[in-house]
C-alpha cells in the first residue's frame, strides 16, 4: 500500500506520541512494524496496548472525504465503539489529523454524536 508523505509523517508522529504515553505499539502501517490486522470491518493504522493490557487503536486521516464521506464517518464510529476483550472497556481511539483539518474533524465527530466521547483522542500535526 503506497502511503503519501504527509500521512506517513503523521503516522510516525502518532507512533512516537503513543510510545511516550507508555503504549506498546504492536502493529503499524509503518516500516519496522507488523501490518495492523482488521478489527471488525476496518483496519486501523496503529494497534497497541497499555501496560495494563488495555488495547488502543490509531487512525491517520488527511481530512476532506477521508472523514466526511459515509465510509469515513462509519469507520470512525465503528473504531470508537470497540470494546477491549481484556478490560471490557471501550478502546481508546487516537485520530491523527493535519492541523488544517482539525475543525472539520470536530464538526464530523459532533454530527455523528462522538464529540463527547472521552475515548477519542485527536492529535493534530
Amino acid at each position: 500500500m503506497v502511503m503519501d508523505l504527509k500521512k506517513r509523517s503523521m503516522l510516525k508522529n502518532l507512533v512516537g506520541e503513543l510510545k511516550k504515553e507508555g503504549i506498546q505499539v504492536t502493529h503499524a502501517s509503518a516500516e519496522g512494524f507488523e501490518a495492523p490486522y482488521s478489527i471488525g470491518r476496518h483496519r486501523p493504522d496503529i494497534i497497541g496496548t497499555y501496560p495494563n493490557g488495555q488495547g488502543v487503536v490509531g487512525i491517520v486521516r488527511l481530512g476532506g472525504s477521508d472523514i466526511t464521506s459515509g465510509a469515513g464517518r462509519q469507520e470512525i464510529k465503528d473504531m470508537s465503539t470497540r470494546i477491549s476483550q481484556k478490560t471490557h472497556k471501550v478502546i481508546p481511539l487516537y485520530i491523527a489529523i493535519p492541523a488544517t483539518a482539525t475543525q472539520e474533524l470536530m464538526r464530523v465527530l459532533k454530527e455523528i454524536g462522538l464529540d463527547k466521547k472521552d475515548n477519542i483522542r485527536v492529535r493534530s500535526y
